[in-house]
């Protein structure tokens, strides 16, 4: 229907994010309402912001008003972390512009705000999942867990997401199950720090517990999306070998290899902890993929605390590094320190960053000549690509499957050689 209400959702920043984007969508579910992807053709656009660093902030309020300026749109609802921390900046960027702090109450923000009616349609959760790509894929994040209570010196995070959340166990299980029985392959379990779940009341202790109870959902694969080295102990390492639906990868955030710096940032770990951590997952599954978090240029850090890092996330060995130029977060302790000059962070970052792609390659050729059960997620052109358990991305042609006889349905798993 032409006059039918129109919406659009911008998500800036981390998967929490996507996941809660995802939520706002089906809480309007049950409304005469039709999510659009073309920002210009809808009637209000929700913008859920990251605030993660000061470029994060400024890439929201660049968003924002480019929304506002949509000659269609009458509404701008601004969420998420930037608007926790800046709601009266925000309100005074466009009267278009409105601040609804509590992610969930947006849907009913905008139920009251364009007086919506209930729909008619018994099936549109369906169609919105069916019509809104990229948002729900064959691979689906699940968000148990919300908030941070590390004060790390760089972060504000804690500041602008509260204290740790577990969501209930049953609303977990439930929604895991509803994707199971939509044809969700893989869950990707996924909040602020996960590893502080826990749910008292179903006598669920921590996350290895809640991942136990997942797996008997039917799921055929789970992933963990990112987890602190101090919550790695012989619980979690004992998933991968005794429930096979798990994944071997996991991202564990390291941000410095140097224990001075992490004195510094507030990391309660040091270097030999985390190394620890990552022998432990590798007693288990030998070859897993370890991925990582690095921040360069932290204030103060020294040419050898720099040096430490590199040599630190060789011996490690990780599949891949993230690499993060430090840049001042207004609001924390370690905006206050002195700072290194952006050239040299710049240099350290590409530096790391030539380290990452050695060792990704180094970590890829373990897998020459060996199967790898792939996830496949895209087709186009001709080719087809996913993702494997280890998290690594495989692009084929269609006519190579053809001559191994291999059928890549979007959605189904396959195996292939590496």
């Amino acid at each position: 229907m032409s006059d039918t209400f129109k919406f659009s959702i911008k998500t800036l920043g981390c998967k929490v994010n996507q996941v809660e984007s995802e939520t706002m969508m089906l809480d309007l579910a049950g409304y005469d309402v039709e999510p659009v992807d073309e920002y210009e053709r809808a009637d209000a656009i929700i913008v859920n912001t990251c605030s993660v660093t000061g470029e994060a902030d400024a890439k929201t309020r660049k968003a924002i008003r480019k929304m506002a300026r949509s000659p269609r749109c009458s509404s701008v609802i601004v969420t998420g972390c930037s608007a926790a921390l800046h709601e009266e900046e925000l309100l005074e960027l466009d009267e278009k512009v409105h601040v609804v702090v509590d992610k969930t109450a947006v849907a009913a923000f905008i139920v009251e705000s364009f007086s919506l009616d209930v729909t008619r349609d018994d099936d549109v959760e369906q169609r919105m999942r069916h019509e809104n790509e990229p948002l729900f894929r064959t691979r689906s994040f699940v968000k148990v867990q919300d908030g941070c209570e590390n004060f790390c010196s760089y972060c504000i995070v804690p500041y602008a997401r509260g204290a740790c959340v577990s969501m209930p166990f049953r609303e977990i299980i439930a929604r895991v199950e509803d994707l199971v029985s939509s044809g969700t392959r893989e869950i990707v379990l996924t909040g602020i720090n996960i590893g502080r779940y826990r749910d008292e009341t179903q006598q669920i202790s921590d996350i290895s517990d809640l991942i136990e109870a997942v797996a008997e959902t039917g799921i055929e694969r789970i992933r963990v999306s990112s987890i602190e080295p101090v919550d790695i102990d012989e619980k979690f390492t004992s998933l991968f070998e005794r429930i096979p639906q798990m994944c071997e990868h996991v991202h564990i955030p390291l941000q410095s290899g140097s224990n001075t710096v992490l004195g510094r940032m507030g990391r309660r770990y040091t270097k030999e902890e985390f190394a620890r951590s990552a022998a432990l997952l590798r007693s288990v599954s030998p070859d897993i993929s370890l991925t990582t978090d690095v921040i360069v240029g932290f204030p103060h850090e020294s040419d050898e605390e720099f040096e430490q890092t590199v040599r630190f996330c060789e011996e490690i060995g990780f599949s891949k590094i993230h690499v993060f130029r430090y840049s001042p977060r207004e609001g924390t302790p370690a905006a206050l320190e002195e700072q290194i000059p952006s050239c040299t962070v710049v240099s350290r970052a590409d530096e790391l960053r030539k380290v990452s792609d050695d060792l990704a390659r180094r970590y890829r050729a373990r897998f020459v000549g060996k199967p790898l059960e792939v996830l496949m997620e895209r087709a186009s052109g001709g080719r087809v690509a996913g993702t494997s358990r280890e998290y690594l991305h495989v692009d084929l042609s269609l006519d190579v499957c053809a001559r191994a006889d291999i059928s890549p349905v979007q959605g189904g798993i396959i195996t292939v050689i590496g």
